[in-house]
């Protein structure tokens, strides 16, 4: 089989959804993410996708958003997700866990907005960061009915203390930092 073909088969799921670019209010702050519907018509259960990373470092991308998210919207899930504030496009700062969690929080009425949600049953899918995400979004709100988390942070201090990205950085409560 050619590589075309094979390409072409292999990706077939992708002519069963549909991916729009949206920007939505947060605390009165412009963030920018993505839905993803399947075409055929109906009531489909929602994933809220919580992405990792933070800035450019794990935004939603064509490779996110083609290879998972449409995938798993192919098999009869409504996604839909944020870049959160102060990364990739949106207004605000990223305060990792902070007051962004609004963003995270506020997708869940704009849900509402979506013809083929089925707004009582919503799930939230968290990787990293954004399982940091699920678990304090889980202490906001009783409206999602399962979560999945992927390797989440669920100790920030020692995370942040041994981090690559933070060498010698310690995190503090108001969102500044300090060397240590």
């Amino acid at each position: 089989m050619n590589d075309r073909r094979r390409f072409k088969s292999e990706f077939q799921y992708l002519e069963k959804v549909e991916i729009f670019q949206m920007t939505y209010l947060s605390d009165g702050l412009k963030i920018k993410g993505f839905l993803v519907v399947p075409k055929k018509e109906g009531k489909y259960p929602c994933i809220i996708f919580n992405r990792g990373g933070f800035g450019e470092l794990g935004k939603i991308d064509d490779k996110l958003l083609f290879f998972l998210l449409a995938l798993l919207s192919s098999k009869g899930y409504v996604i839909i997700c944020s870049q959160y504030r102060g990364s990739v496009g949106s207004e605000g700062k990223d305060e990792y866990g902070g007051a962004d969690i609004n963003d995270v929080v506020n997708l869940i009425p704009a849900l509402g907005y979506v013809n083929k949600a089925d707004t009582s049953r919503i799930g939230m899918y968290g990787v990293s960061r954004g399982g940091m995400m699920t678990y304090i979004a889980l202490t906001k709100t009783k409206k999602i009915k399962a979560a999945v988390v992927w390797a989440g942070i669920s100790d920030s201090f020692n995370k942040f203390v041994s981090s690559v990205y933070f060498p010698n950085r310690i995190l503090i409560a108001d969102g500044e930092s300090t060397n240590i």
